[in-house]
């Protein structure tokens, strides 16, 4: 619906690719569910490692603030969970991504929290 509410050929063109991706994607997934489910697992491992790389170069250019160590943490702990995963495969991809991402999310904000906090001090 979204790509014959857009305007010019090019952006209907681009919708109706992404539109006839995400439906072939969700037929898909619902005909093979365990093997999608692998394949989910497999990105989630690739996501953690570069996440936790590009985190840990932040952190590294953060080194100023006294609370970085937090971030480099995180970073450190997202590439763990990726190595996790795949010393898991495929026998974890049942349970491990709804977990591995419940941690990342809560080690992401935890992080940011304390970076937050550095910001504000240096405002004072």
């Amino acid at each position: 619906m979204h790509a014959f509410k857009s305007t010019g050929w090019k952006s209907v063109g681009v919708q109706l690719i992404f539109a006839i991706l995400y439906i072939a994607a969700a037929i898909y997934v619902w005909a093979f569910p365990i093997p999608a489910l692998e394949a989910i697992t497999l990105w989630l491992a690739a996501i953690f490692f570069i996440t936790g790389f590009l985190r840990l170069i932040s952190a590294f250019q953060h080194r100023h603030f006294a609370e970085w160590f937090w971030l480099a943490l995180s970073a450190v702990i997202s590439i763990l969970m990726g190595v996790l995963i795949m010393n898991n495969f495929p026998a974890a991809s049942l349970c491990l991504p709804g977990l591995l991402i419940a941690v990342e999310l809560l080690l992401q904000g935890w992080s940011l929290f304390f970076m937050g906090l550095a910001a504000r001090s240096l405002t004072k």
